[in-house]
């Protein structure tokens, strides 16, 4: 009693120790893990965002790079430029006068000045809306659109955009801090990219050229990357929001402009937010944020389900520990009963063995030792006694003789030809033939055996078929006392008898050629028969690759599989699609010689 108390007393101990050890273990990795796994959406986050500011950025500077080519272009069109040059020098009138006089002088079909400048630069760029001109001398601005239409503003008395226009201090491609109110929708996406002409005559500024972009394409740049739920916001240096795909500050002063400066990967946008920004080379700030809870959510399911896990697994490790411990409670348990009986002189008392090899597996191996060998010595004859006796009756039951099947058939065929029916008799014998190659020899032969087999195989469904197909073989001399794998050919032609042959022609055909490359036969059967679609091409390959026997085309699988058996990989069966539109089949096997060993 004082052995038991002790006993579970230790198993107790083991028992605590266990337990602290597995849930301290597990606390640790679900810290761990929980931790990198949000470490890890919040760096995916900002990579997307900053992927998002790349792209756009990447979008921002093709414009600006549109708008210098432009530019470039209307310095080396003279005609162009001094066309404009005039337009912004003088009034309307005085400008369709003088381009009517300049056309009619010229001998050309058309007038190449300020309107097909104009038509170029829209047919170049989809995303420009709006190309204006604003002529310092007369004070006007005329905006043209994609539909050739021209508007003339008079902004002399609109003091706040001429100030603005005049500010831009003759910098390329510096964005105008207005968005031509007047012309567009409050809430259009735009924003405008202006440059001073000058007049290589006179070396003076006499207006201005100002590229209107649409910024609606860079709701297709968020679009790629939706699964980031970011929202992408353009800034001007002032901060008045060009852009935000979320529609929110549009054309307003963006009330967080001061967040943005604290921190370069979070800050403060209402609510905490996840971000990338980057000023770009026009002067605007571009930023790409995502809030945290969102970010957080997206975490919920995988840290809810590392939490499951993790209470799973401790109470499956508590719940092995358990098992554990009674078991080695029972089997002490056993030791002691099996002691008790032997001590009472029972000889055939046994402590059950497992597979433990600890001490008290030691122990009851040693107490059990001679009992143990002698019983499996009486249980191991026994058994080999009743299973010989077994296999010697199944061995009679199944005994046939194939010399009694091969006679039998050779006498019903020469009662065929002694009637008279001579093809019966040819059918009869091949078929005899067959079955005597089925059930006697070795299970490797020559390719001519193997020839000679598929030549009565095939002149069997000839009769059967008659005038409706047709075969060929064609085979190197040199190769014809080679080795193959015995009756590794015929369930290839059964394919084409059942799955390939089309009844309703008559010049269905199949060839088999057998030719050495490289010290490898290749035996080729190709047919001109219904063929096999591409899904079930696809389909077959796949089984012959995994030798998956499930389905049709059985036969042609285990020739496959027997072929890796005897010669190993880089050997077997490839099917395909033929030249004629019907099938492929090839197999590829070693060149040995018969007796060699397979």
């Amino acid at each position: 009693m004082k052995f038991i108390n002790y006993k579970n007393n230790m198993y107790k101990r083991l028992f605590i120790t266990y337990s602290i050890i597995i849930i301290f273990t597990l606390s640790i990795i679900d810290i761990y893990t929980t931790k990198k796994v949000i470490d890890t959406t919040i760096n995916e986050q900002l990579y997307l965002n900053r992927k998002i500011i790349e792209d756009t950025n990447t979008y921002l500077n093709n414009q600006k790079d549109y708008t210098k080519t432009m530019i470039n272009q209307l310095y080396q069109s003279t005609t162009e430029l001094n066309d404009i040059l005039y337009y912004l020098n003088n009034d309307l009138n005085k400008y369709l006068i003088n381009k009517l006089d300049i056309f009619s002088m010229s001998n050309k079909n058309f007038y190449k000045g300020m309107s097909s400048y104009i038509k170029s630069s829209f047919d170049m760029n989809s995303t420009l809306s709006k190309i204006s001109l604003y002529s310092y001398k007369n004070k006007t601005l005329t905006i043209f659109n994609k539909k050739g239409e021209m508007h003339e503003v008079d902004i002399k008395s609109k003091k706040d955009i001429n100030d603005n226009i005049q500010n831009t201090n003759n910098k390329f491609g510096e964005v105008l801090e207005y968005f031509n109110k007047e012309h567009s929708n409050s809430d259009s996406l735009c924003y405008t990219i202006s440059k001073e002409i000058k007049d290589p005559h006179i070396f003076e500024n006499v207006g201005m050229l100002i590229f209107t972009f649409d910024l609606s394409p860079l709701d297709k740049i968020v679009e790629k990357y939706e699964k980031s739920n970011s929202e992408l916001i353009v800034l001007s240096s002032s901060g008045e929001v060009y852009y935000d795909s979320q529609r929110r500050f549009i054309r307003e002063t963006y009330p967080y402009i001061d967040e943005l400066h604290k921190n370069k990967e979070s800050a403060y946008l209402g609510q905490k937010c996840y971000l990338d920004y980057s000023p770009n080379g026009s002067g605007m700030i571009l930023i790409s944020a995502v809030p945290e809870r969102t970010v957080i959510k997206k975490t919920e399911l995988i840290v809810i389900s590392i939490q499951l896990l993790v209470i799973v697994l401790s109470i499956v490790g508590e719940s092995l520990i358990y098992m554990k411990l009674r078991k080695l409670e029972k089997r002490t348990s056993n030791v002691l009963k099996a002691m008790n009986k032997v001590k009472d002189g029972n000889l055939q008392a046994r402590i059950p063995i497992d597979e433990c090899k600890d001490e008290i597996g030691i122990i009851s191996e040693n107490f059990n030792c001679m009992c143990e060998q002698l019983d499996s010595h009486i249980k191991s004859m026994y058994v080999a006694k009743l299973n010989e006796k077994k296999a010697e009756i199944r061995a009679l039951q199944s005994q046939i003789n194939p010399h009694f099947l091969y006679n039998t058939l050779e006498s019903i065929r020469m009662r065929a030809i002694c009637n008279g029916d001579k093809e019966t008799g040819k059918m009869l014998y091949n078929l005899a033939t067959l079955f005597r190659n089925v059930v006697k020899g070795s299970s490797i032969v020559t390719v001519k055996s193997e020839l000679d087999y598929c030549r009565m195989y095939l002149d069997l469904f000839k009769f059967r078929y008659e005038d409706r197909f047709e075969y060929d073989i064609d085979c190197e001399v040199d190769i014809l006392e080679k080795q193959i794998i015995k009756l590794s050919l015929q369930p290839l032609i059964e394919n084409f008898i059942v799955h390939g042959i089309d009844l309703s022609r008559k010049d269905n055909f199949l060839l088999i050629s057998v030719r050495e490359v490289e010290n490898i036969i290749i035996i080729e059967l190709e047919d001109n028969g219904k063929g096999i679609d591409d899904d079930k091409l696809k389909e077959l390959q796949e089984r012959i690759e995994k030798c998956d026997n499930n389905g049709k085309s059985i036969g042609v699988i285990n020739v496959h599989e027997r072929i890796l058996l005897t010669y190993g990989k880089g050997y077997g069966i490839t099917v395909e699609k033929g030249d004629s539109n019907g099938t492929k089949i090839t197999m590829r096997i070693p060149k040995r010689e018969v007796d060699n060993n397979v």
